[in-house]
């Protein structure tokens, strides 16, 4: 499988999850942050600031886009026909899946308390990690967010309550 954003909140669990359920993983990610990701356990990482992707990634059955805009559009040619794009930076074309022999789904679902409850263990664990960003007061929301929408953030930007 495919992971752009590797190194994101939701990039670095999607790295971790997928090697636990035994898939090979390609994840994307800057220049910075190649061997972070490899830390992960992805089996291959493409610098995306120096190869496009889809000129050295083989047909794959998943990919997990946490990017969207051109990084999906480019995305449709590298699936194996049958195989499944997540979109999770908003809704994708469901005609370009239909073109490509592909489904297309829109990751908008809320984890169900089962599901939270297995990655809590397995972060407890130390089956997987959780890399945190930068923790802000909850007063410098502003600036979480501000951070947030740079999407060059590595891992979870978190808001503390107790900072106030």
């Amino acid at each position: 499988m495919l992971i752009h954003a590797a190194t994101g909140g939701v990039g670095q669990f999607a790295v971790q999850l997928a090697k636990w359920r035994g898939a090979t993983v390609i994840g994307t990610a800057s220049t910075a942050n190649l061997d972070f990701v490899k830390s992960l356990g992805a089996d291959q990482v493409i610098d995306y600031t120096v190869t496009p992707f889809e000129e050295v990634v083989k047909p794959v059955n998943l990919v997990v886009d946490c990017v969207g805009g051109d990084t999906q559009n480019r995305s449709w040619p590298v699936l194996k026909r049958g195989g499944i794009l997540v979109a999770l930076a908003g809704p994708p074309s469901f005609d370009k899946a239909k073109e490509h022999g592909v489904t297309a789904k829109f990751n908008s679902k809320i984890p169900t308390y089962e599901n939270v409850q297995t990655i809590a263990q397995l972060i407890a664990d130390g089956t997987i990690k959780a890399e945190m960003d930068h923790i802000y007061p909850l007063d410098e929301v502003r600036r979480a967010h501000d951070k947030s929408e740079t999407r060059h953030g590595r891992g979870r930007i978190l808001l503390s309550v107790n900072s106030v």
